[in-house]
C-alpha cells in the first residue's frame, strides 16, 4: 500500500472512532438520565465526560466538525429497559474492550490515542463493576 493510501486509511479510521465517541458519549449521558441508582448514574456521567475528551483528542488528529448520532442512545435506551442493566452493562463493557483490542496499533502509532486506549478497558471494568 502507498503511503498516501496508508494515511487516507488511518485518517479514516480516525474519523469512524471520532464519530464513535460521539455516539458513546450521547449513550452514556442518555443511559445516566434514564437510571435511579446514584451510583450507576455518577459513573455513566463519568465515563460520557472521558468520551467528549476522546472525541477532542480525535478532532484534533482529523480537523473534522462532527455531531452525535443518535441512534446507538436509542437502541441502549430500548435494552435498558428490555434486558436492564445486568443484561445491558455487559453487552457495553464487551463494546469497550473490543475497542480497547482494535485500537491498540492506533495508540502505538499516536501517544495521544494512548489515552483513550488505556480508558477503553477501564471503561470496560466500570461497567462489569456496576453489575457485579
Amino acid at each position: 500500500m502507498s503511503r498516501k493510501k496508508k494515511t487516507v486509511h488511518i485518517l479514516d479510521q480516525l474519523r469512524k472512532l471520532q464519530q464513535s465517541e460521539l455516539n458513546s458519549e450521547y449513550m452514556y449521558l442518555t443511559l445516566a438520565r434514564k437510571t435511579d441508582v446514584d451510583k450507576d448514574k455518577e459513573t455513566l456521567l463519568r465515563i460520557a465526560k472521558q468520551k467528549a475528551r476522546h472525541s477532542e483528542i480525535y478532532k484534533c488528529l482529523t480537523n473534522v466538525d462532527m455531531r452525535a448520532q443518535k441512534k446507538r442512545a436509542v437502541l441502549a435506551s430500548v435494552l435498558y429497559k428490555l434486558l436492564g442493566k445486568k443484561g445491558l452493562y455487559p453487552m457495553i463493557a464487551f463494546l469497550e474492550y473490543r475497542a480497547h483490542f482494535r485500537t491498540g496499533d492506533l495508540a502505538r502509532k499516536f501517544s495521544s490515542i494512548r489515552e483513550i486506549w488505556n480508558d477503553q478497558k477501564i471503561h470496560g471494568d466500570l461497567l462489569a463493576k456496576l453489575v457485579y
